[in-house]
């Protein structure tokens, strides 16, 4: 395998993942309290879960879900430096 027309991505994971709904529920008679439904992920993004030949329900795409939650990780992590710059320069001016 080989990759071709690398390039820093555009999508941003982050506004994705925060769109997928964290469901409480009930499956074969156990309880999950903190839990996504593939189905529910397959609408906010088609890449996130797919519906195979011969499965009854969706299945997660665990490598576009790793991809989703690295992005996410860094937004995140860039999100929180920002705001650590920006309290030291209002302690700072005080």
């Amino acid at each position: 395998m080989e990759y071709t027309n690398i390039q820093n991505s555009t999508k941003d994971g982050l506004s994705e993942v925060l769109k997928i709904p964290v469901r409480a529920y009930d499956l074969n008679g156990n309880h999950t309290d903190l839990g996504v439904l593939y189905s529910e992920m397959a609408v906010v993004e088609p890449d996130l879960a797919h519906k195979y030949p011969g499965l009854e329900d969706y299945m997660p795409n665990e490598s576009a879900l790793f991809s989703y939650f690295i992005d996410s990780i860094q937004r995140l992590n860039g999100k929180i430096t920002s705001l650590e710059s920006e309290i030291a320069d209002l302690k700072a001016s005080k």
